[in-house]
């Protein structure tokens, strides 16, 4: 009874050791699922159906404001705003409402890794489904700055795009704001020789309704 008793613990043990390992392994893909999260510009960048190439893009001289219009498919909560740039700093990311240009949060982003998404909290902020937002980073000298630009391959309009429960309608950007700049400003130019791009390097968290 007793060898018996030790062989089921030891199987017990090592039961549990391939339990632990396994969770331990799947653990990066199922946070985001356990929280409900979603972070689509960092999910999108990652799909090689949409985009193939990474390149850091000097805008024109001056500051610049440039993000993506986008809707909901399902009502829920903002959390955090966040940005990918290709030079370390803090820029103003921003989200705002389409229909009367109303900036509805703000908050500076500190990069410290160019190949990593930084987020900062902000006020939980809730969004409607099917109501058309703008989400942008403000970059002071987008000259000497440059922001990360995703191509997609073969180069084709990719826009909208769905991620989860966000559609990304749009590419927006305005250029030509005043050097070292940080007032947010409302991205509202639209150049169709931009759609195959995933630019801007902009990002939210998002958690819909259940």
């Amino acid at each position: 009874m007793k060898k018996f008793f030790l062989q089921n613990k030891t199987a017990l043990v090592l039961l549990s050791a391939i339990v632990f390992f396994s969770a331990s392994c799947n653990k990066s893909s199922t946070d985001a699922d356990a929280t409900g999260e979603e972070m689509p510009f960092q999910t999108a960048v990652k799909d090689m159906s949409l985009v193939a190439s990474k390149t850091a893009y000097h805008q024109a001289s001056g500051g610049g404001e440039a993000g993506y219009r986008l809707h909901f498919t399902r009502s829920g909560t903002i959390t955090k705003l966040g940005a990918e740039m290709a030079i370390t700093g803090t820029y103003n990311v921003s989200i705002w409402r389409t229909s009367d240009k109303q900036l509805l949060a703000t908050v500076p982003v500190t990069v410290t890794d160019v190949n990593q998404f930084s987020y900062s909290a902000i006020t939980p902020l809730q969004v409607l489904k099917d109501t058309s937002y703008v989400v942008s980073c403000h970059n002071p000298n987008a000259d000497t700055n440059p922001h990360w630009l995703y191509a997609s391959s073969p180069f084709r309009n990719i826009y909208p795009f769905t991620v989860g429960n966000v559609v990304a309608d749009q590419l927006v950007d305005l250029v030509g704001l005043p050097v070292g700049g940080t007032t947010p400003t409302y991205p509202y130019t639209v150049y169709s020789s931009d759609q195959g791009f995933i630019g801007t390097s902009c990002d939210l968290v998002y958690v819909p309704v259940k």
